[in-house]
C-alpha cells in the first residue's frame, strides 16, 4: 500500500485532506496526516468533526493554546481565550493540536515544528483581500493583509531548505484561490512568488479550472497552483497533466440536496447543545 504524507496550513476545515482520503480510499493509498496550521476556532472545530468522527468532546481547559482567533481576521484576547476554559471547545482545540498537530499560528510556524518527507504540502492561503467581492487590498508583502501571508509560507520553505535535506523537503505543493489573483492588480504578486517557487527548488504550473467541469453542480472558476521538487521532477520524469481540458459532466443540484426530514437537527444538536 502506499503511503501518502500531507501537511495543510492554512488548513480550514480540511477539505484537501477530506478530498485525498477520498480518492484514497479507491486507489488504496495510505493518507499519513503529518500536521496543519489554523487558528479559526470554528474551522478547528468543524475539522476535527470532520476527521475524527469518533472524538467524544469534554469539558476540558485549553492546553497552552494561545493564538486563536473568534473571526479569522485577528488575534483573540487573552480575556477572550480565558474563556475557552473549562468548555467542550477547548476539547476540540486541545485534540487539533494533540492528534493533528495543530501550529495555529502561521507567523509563529518553524520550519523544526514540520516533518521531513512530506508528499504533498497544501497552503491556500486567505483570498479575502485578492476576491473581487472584498476590498482589494492584495497580497504584497509588505501590506500586512490577510491575503499577504502567503509570504509566510515562502519563510518556512526557506528554513526549511536550510534544515533540510533537499531530498527531504515536500515533494509536491498546492494551493487554490480566487481567480482574480490573476488580476491586474495582483498578477505581479503571483508572478513573484512563482519565482520564488523556483528560487526554493520547484517547478509550477497554474490552472484555472471550473468546478462544473469537474462534476460538480456548481460554476465557479478557482486557479491552482501544482509545484514539484525539481530533483523529483526529473527522477519520476514528472509530466504536469492537462487539467483544463477535463469535462466531467456536471451534477443537478438535486443529487446532492440531503433529506432534511433526517438531517434537520444535526446542526442545531452540534452546536447548541454540545458546544455550550
Amino acid at each position: 500500500m502506499k503511503n501518502i504524507k500531507i501537511f495543510e496550513a492554512f488548513a480550514g476545515i480540511g477539505s484537501q485532506f477530506k478530498a485525498l482520503k477520498n480518492i484514497a480510499r479507491q486507489r488504496q493509498w495510505n493518507i499519513i496526516h503529518s500536521g496543519m496550521i489554523e487558528w479559526y476556532v470554528d474551522a478547528i472545530i468543524a475539522y476535527v468533526a470532520i476527521h475524527a468522527p469518533e472524538f467524544k468532546p469534554k469539558i476540558e481547559n485549553l492546553n497552552a493554546i494561545k493564538n486563536i482567533s473568534y473571526d479569522s481576521k485577528s488575534l483573540a484576547s487573552q480575556n477572550a481565550i480565558n474563556k475557552l476554559n473549562n468548555s467542550l471547545k477547548a476539547s476540540y482545540l486541545n485534540y487539533s493540536k494533540n492528534q493533528f498537530n495543530n501550529l495555529f499560528d502561521i507567523k509563529s510556524a518553524k520550519a523544526y515544528d514540520i516533518e521531513k518527507n512530506i508528499d504533498i504540502f497544501t497552503y491556500s492561503f486567505p483570498c479575502q483581500d485578492l476576491s473581487v467581492q472584498g476590498l482589494q487590498k492584495g497580497m504584497n508583502q509588505k501590506d500586512n493583509t490577510r491575503s499577504g501571508l502567503l509570504w509566510e509560507i515562502g519563510r518556512i520553505l526557506f528554513e526549511i531548505k536550510k534544515q533540510f535535506k533537499k531530498e527531504e523537503m515536500p515533494k509536491y505543493l498546492l494551493m487554490e484561490n480566487v481567480k482574480n489573483i490573476l488580476g491586474k492588480n495582483n498578477k505581479q504578486n503571483f508572478l513573484k512568488w512563482i519565482n520564488t517557487l523556483n528560487k526554493l527548488g520547484y517547478l509550477s504550473k497554474t490552472y484555472v479550472l471550473n468546478s462544473k467541469h469537474f462534476g460538480s453542480c456548481q460554476s465557479r472558476d478557482r486557479v491552482f497552483c501544482l509545484s514539484i521538487r525539481k530533483d523529483y521532477y526529473q527522477k519520476i520524469n514528472f509530466k504536469f497533466p492537462d487539467l483544463e481540458k477535463i469535462r466531467i459532466q456536471s451534477k443537478p443540484i438535486k443529487d446532492i440536496l440531503i433529506n432534511s426530514n433526517d438531517n434537520i437537527y444535526i446542526y442545531k444538536q452540534f452546536f447548541n447543545n454540545q458546544l455550550k
